[in-house]
């Protein structure tokens, strides 16, 4: 068995790991995030309820939210990582959501020196975790 761990991003970069979820039987879903420095530090997380149409829905909104969050505090040299194959795969093609995507390619532009890439599940943990955080 291979072990498969998150590894910090290098110095002068943030890690900002993403994850939605939908639930198809009451169209809940959630999106969650944590952006953490290049010692492993964690600079700021989120986790929102939504009502998204699918999981694709979920995960395009989870990239849109921590986009927006990075900005806000103005986290440039951002190394975005998701588990989501089908989120990378859809990015650049014209689909329902290609108005959302438009967004996260405008704001991957704006925070200069930034990418996405598609992790395994196990170093995405910290954001798949974030899902059992619930609103009180």
């Amino acid at each position: 068995m291979v072990q498969v761990s998150w590894h910090k991003p290098p110095d002068g970069k943030y890690k900002l790991n993403i994850d939605g979820s939908y639930e198809p039987n009451s169209s809940n879903g959630r999106t969650r995030g944590v952006i953490r420095d290049h010692l492993g530090m964690w600079i700021v997380g989120f986790t929102c309820k939504i009502k998204p149409r699918n999981v694709l829905h979920a995960e395009v909104l989870a990239l849109l939210h921590g986009l927006k969050l990075a900005k806000i505090k103005n986290l440039k040299h951002l190394l975005v990582e998701n588990d989501s194959q089908v989120l990378l795969n859809t990015l650049y093609g014209n689909n329902l959501y290609s108005h959302i995507f438009a967004d996260c390619k405008s704001l991957l532009l704006q925070l200069e020196g930034s990418s996405l890439k598609h992790i395994l599940r196990e170093p995405n943990a910290v954001a798949d975790l974030l899902v059992n955080i619930e609103d009180k």
